[in-house]
């Protein structure tokens, strides 16, 4: 006979036992990292490589006196009563993204990750195929698990590995990041399109950390390449470039939707996906506030090209110094360079760094698909003193013995 649960006393809560079984290795796991989260107050003074908000446009007194205003002049209205509803401030984003993105309709969501999440959803169905590589941001995979497709893993960047799986699974959507979040390297995109346009596929771009960095009028690696009119969808996050919070989907012209019959199939296309949104449609978009913030940020993003190509001038350098001293850093002409560690090495190589006042950014599975990184993003009120002085250190330190990079 089944023993009955005994009540729990009033007042407290009780797991019960598969959950706690549930975390049980993950906590093990986690007790024998070395500490690595820091608070507020440990930033003030060190050299701050471990941030998204590469322009740090974030708190610019014009992105804080526009987000003020637009508060201000909205009185109690903070958000949208409906679906579709939109304020001035919401609208006039819109506006510039679409001319910056080079895109025919742009959507605002709450995040990058409910951009991600929600256009998947919305253009998968059960069984169809969804091409994903394999260090990609998880939320395309959490949106295409979502709608049930068949999740399929593609090498990272192996187009070659792409086409064989297309032509053995067929057609559907393949999701991309424009710049790796974790490694810093860009997609050949050109190439993934070739792919894509041979065997009738959707290309899904995630420009979450191009976006504001790279481009003509800031809009990112497909700008940039002069192929924003072949890629169907873009997804964003404002919380990088921008230093905000919310994110977007920019939907590519009639050519990259492949019917040129039909002017107004685009904006059937913009509609239809808009509507199936659950993000939007049942959480939030972009508040009017923070979309006033937002396209004052990305005017100066477009104003002042110095900030982005400063972010990328001095990790450059960072990486090549890294790389002439046998230290294999991941990226490429991007603003993010990364070392692999063995093990928990990036936590313990993290510690040392912070405690000699440099802060970088760890990530650990379940973030990344294997290994350990240890991530430092150049931004733009970094200087080469800061840059030099992080060479230094992470060289000194690796050559101690205080945590030896892994192999790439």
């Amino acid at each position: 006979m089944t023993a009955r649960p005994q009540p729990v006393a009033s007042g407290t809560a009780s797991f019960p036992p598969w959950l706690e079984s549930r975390f049980d290795q993950e906590r093990a796991r986690l007790m024998t990292l070395s500490p690595f989260a820091f608070g507020a107050e440990e930033v003030r003074g060190r050299i701050e490589l471990h941030r998204n908000d590469y322009l740090r446009l974030g708190q610019h007194p014009a992105v804080v006196r526009a987000r003020r205003e637009a508060d201000e002049q909205l009185g109690a209205v903070r958000g949208n009563d409906c679906p579709g509803a939109s304020t001035t401030a919401q609208a006039s984003l819109r506006s510039l993204l679409r001319a910056s993105l080079r895109a025919s309709d742009v959507v605002l969501t709450s995040s990058g990750w409910s951009a991600n999440v929600g256009l998947l959803e919305a253009l998968a169905y059960p069984g169809l195929p969804v091409y994903f590589d394999e260090e990609s941001h998880g939320s395309l995979r959490d949106g295409a698990s979502t709608a049930h497709a068949r999740l399929i893993p593609i090498a990272h960047h192996d187009t070659a590995a792409l086409e064989q799986l297309v032509a053995r699974f067929g057609p559907g959507v393949v999701c991309i990041d424009a710049v790796n979040s974790t490694r810093g390297c860009r997609a050949p995109v050109e190439d993934y399109l070739a792919v894509c346009e041979r065997y009738d596929c959707v290309l899904v771009l995630d420009e979450s950390h191009a976006f504001g960095m790279m481009g003509c009028g800031a809009g990112g690696l497909a700008v940039e390449r002069d192929c924003a009119d072949r890629v169907h969808f873009r997804t964003m996050s404002f919380g990088k470039a921008l230093g905000g919070h919310g994110g977007a989907i920019a939907i590519g012209g009639a050519h990259a939707l492949r019917d040129a019959r039909a002017a107004h199939y685009a904006t059937a296309i913009n509609q239809a996906i808009a509507l199936r949104l659950h993000p939007v449609l049942f959480s939030s978009t972009t508040s009017p506030a923070l979309a006033a913030g937002h396209e004052r940020a990305l005017r100066l993003a477009i104003a002042e090209p110095w900030r982005a190509e400063r972010c990328v001038g001095l990790a450059t350098r960072l990486r090549d110094a890294l790389k002439a001293r046998g230290v294999p850093a991941f990226g490429h002409a991007s603003q993010i360079v990364s070392i692999a560690f063995d093990d928990l090495g990036a936590c313990r190589m993290f510690e040392a760094l912070r405690d000699r006042g440099v802060l970088g950014a760890v990530f650990l599975p379940p973030v990344i698909a294997r290994g350990s990184l240890l991530r430092f993003t150049v931004h733009a009120e970094s200087t080469a003193q800061d840059v030099d002085e992080t060479i230094e250190l992470l060289l000194a330190l690796a050559g101690s013995g205080c945590s030896a990079p892994a192999r790439a």
